[in-house]
């Protein structure tokens, strides 16, 4: 069948203008936020050679997300979600600014991470209450797989730019050019509107509110399994994610140009998982490609382990992006159909504190293993951590089909 503009238009529900807005400013956000969180260790590394203090800066990262979570989930049920977005776009761009204001100055970098945490969790939690909002259930999977696809198709000249950029120039080059997107990307969202801010007046309070949504959570089998098993993936994800460039460098000894490849590659399997993966769930079932993704997933991580030319790394990162890509739009569609209403925020919120507590147990974790036992065990955390989603998920599976039969 053939799609004109106007059947893509009602695939992922783009005939409201506030969704073409929130999916072209993903475009200079997604670009900018990939080329941060991948180049940001190698930065980091510039001027501390240890892994394990290297790992602290990530730990500290995840003190700030487990705060500002909270607060983000608190206020986006608050408040206008669109202006806290557009606000918060601006801000991320000022703490990108702040780490390179003199370069290597670790109090800065610190200083920046808290401003970019705080941002960055408030930008997520709107953005996905917004979707939730503005997009009919029915098509939120194959739109969340398109914004996910935007965001990485970009990123994969991202990945070439930065890597070409740091044989050029250095890191201030490139973070300029990172603050710069999001920059481009705050502009672009002060142009949604939040369809349903009359929320000023509520009375609720902050501890009573998030008391309720964990509630939510344990009263709901599905929301039970389905944070339950992300817990895993968090806690094997942050052990070794912010250390694959470094491994490419350091331990693979492939040049900046090489790692930028890489980058790309990785992304470019984002892109192609969310374009198509998020179309094929709908026709499987979301919580049936959640668990195929992380069953894929784990038997690559330990081809990854083992492989050590640059054509077979290509591939297994390739393939690594793929399973994520698929991931992520079929975890935040079973998220949002599950969450009441009252409590989608915070129960995103809730979601995004229970990632931020293993970003501060796993880097130093995985910096720990790196300097005193091999680079590559982190992987083997990461590898028993994802088969234990898996199994998870595959009850989160077996549920919805009694569910269903019931």
């Amino acid at each position: 069948m053939k799609l004109n503009p106007s059947r893509i238009a009602d695939i992922y529900s783009l005939h409201n203008l506030c969704v073409r807005y929130i999916l072209i400013s993903e475009i200079p956000a997604g670009l900018a936020l990939y080329l941060f969180s991948s180049f940001l260790p190698l930065y980091i590394k510039e001027f501390e050679a240890r892994m394990v203090v290297v790992s602290i800066f990530f730990s500290l990262q995840g003190v700030f997300n487990m705060g500002f979570a909270a607060v983000s989930g608190w206020q986006v049920d608050k408040y206008n979600r669109a202006i806290l977005q557009s606000v918060f776009t601006f801000l991320f761009s000022a703490g990108v600014l702040v780490m390179i204001a003199q370069y290597g100055n670790p109090y800065l970098v610190v200083g920046g991470l808290v401003i970019v945490s705080l941002s960055v969790n408030i930008i997520r939690t709107a953005r996905y209450s917004l979707i939730v909002d503005f997009v009919p259930s029915d098509k939120r999977s194959s739109f969340f797989g398109l914004l996910n696809g935007v965001g990485n198709v970009f990123s994969i000249a991202g990945g070439l730019i930065g890597g070409y950029l740091l044989l050029k120039a250095d890191f201030t080059i490139l973070f300029l050019l990172i603050a710069l997107l999001i920059f481009l990307a705050g502009v672009i969202r002060i142009f949604i509107k939040d369809p349903h801010y009359s929320r000023s007046e509520s009375s609720f309070t902050f501890f009573t509110d998030f008391k309720a949504a964990y509630k939510a959570i344990l009263d709901n089998r599905i929301l039970t399994l389905l944070i339950a098993g992300d817990i895993f993936i968090a806690l094997g994800f942050s052990t070794t994610f912010n250390f694959y460039g470094i491994y490419f460098k350091d331990v693979l000894h492939f040049d900046y140009s090489k790692v930028g490849l890489l980058i790309s590659i990785f992304y470019a399997g984002i892109a192609v998982a969310s374009f198509a993966g998020s179309i094929l769930s709908d026709k499987i079932g979301h919580e049936r490609a959640l668990f195929y993704s992380v069953f894929v997933n784990a038997w690559f991580i330990l081809g990854f382990i083992y492989a050590r030319n640059f054509l077979a790394v290509a591939i297994i990162y390739f393939v690594l992006g793929m399973t994520g890509g698929v991931y992520a739009p079929n975890f935040f569609t079973i998220l949002g159909d599950y969450s009441p209403e009252q409590h989608r925020g915070k129960i995103y919120s809730i979601q995004s504190i229970h990632d931020s507590i293993f970003l501060i147990i796993a880097p130093p974790l995985g910096g720990f293993l790196w300097d005193t036992v091999t680079p590559i065990s982190a992987w083997y955390i990461d590898l028993t951590c994802t088969v234990a989603a898996g199994g998870v998920f595959f009850l989160l599976l077996l549920h919805g089909r009694r569910s269903r039969h019931e």
